[in-house]
């Protein structure tokens, strides 16, 4: 036969069944939604891309600006101060905390000046009354220097553990929440420690220094023997474990050193050959 159907396309190719009714697809249908499909897929590309460009710029300007503020306060002459605070237990460390006084913090002081930087060293010896080192009222002034210290910090340690307050008496502030958590019988000394460099390691410039245990045996002063010894098991239990969390988490940071005993010196417990 001759008769050719009008109506039949070459576009007709495959028949579907939805909700039993047949229909058909047409190939020209599916090249128009590809077509749509790339040229929305090119468009978000394009988008991205557009994003990404901006972002950088907006990088690219904060750092410019950045730099742009160093320069001007260098050429300023404005100085910035810089703070180091200073942690360990008082009755043992006197020695030490009197030779980063009187030979280290000059040192650092001149470099830093040569910066343009005003150094503070914050010894609480000084800071803290007798009064309120016998006072719940004595953790919050140590954790408020360290943060106005940060991120500098120096840890000494020996074989005393240090004073345990009854409670962590603190303001109901934010950066207090973990005090709430932090285990109880805990010496303001592993508090300081822990709020200035183990708690977020990485935002800590902290160095920490453990006298060698043997120097206890040098001392010929029976009665200032037990200021370098541990006031109990339990504190000795929880120095032991202070001391390798810090080594383990500050590997690099962490330094033994030996000393001699300098016998009473104004009525404080010395050490010498630092």
């Amino acid at each position: 036969s001759t008769y050719s159907n009008p109506f039949r396309s070459r576009a007709v190719r495959k028949p579907f069944t939805l909700s039993g009714r047949k229909s058909f697809l047409f190939d020209d249908d599916d090249e128009a939604d590809d077509a749509q499909a790339k040229a929305a897929k090119e468009e978000e590309a394009r988008r991205k891309q557009a994003e990404e460009e901006a972002e950088e710029r907006e990088v690219d300007e904060r750092e410019k600006r950045r730099v742009e503020e160093q320069v001007e306060k260098v050429r300023s002459g404005k100085w910035r101060a810089v703070r180091v605070f200073v942690s360990s237990t008082f009755r043992d460390m006197h020695g030490e905390r009197d030779y980063l006084v009187r030979y280290v913090f000059p040192e650092l002081r001149e470099r830093c000046r040569k910066r343009r930087l005003h150094f503070y060293d914050v010894d609480l010896r000084w800071g803290v009354t007798q009064e309120e080192a016998e006072t719940e009222g004595a953790l919050h002034i140590c954790l408020n220097e360290i943060d106005r210290c940060r991120p500098f910090f120096i840890g000494l340690l020996g074989e005393r553990y240090g004073w345990r307050p009854a409670a962590y008496e603190l303001p109901e502030e934010p950066r207090y929440l973990w005090a709430k958590k932090y285990p109880q019988n805990r010496s303001i000394t592993e508090l300081e420690m822990f709020y200035g460099a183990l708690r977020c390691p990485s935002a800590a410039e902290s160095y920490f220094y453990f006298r060698n245990p043997a120097f206890a045996s040098s001392i010929t002063d029976e009665a200032v023997q037990a200021d370098f010894s541990a006031e109990d098991a339990h504190a000795q239990e929880r120095l032991k474990a202070l001391k390798q969390e810090i080594r383990a988490t500050f590997p690099d940071r962490s330094r033994n050193y030996s000393c001699g005993w300098a016998g009473v010196v104004g009525g404080k417990p010395m050490v010498d050959r630092l």
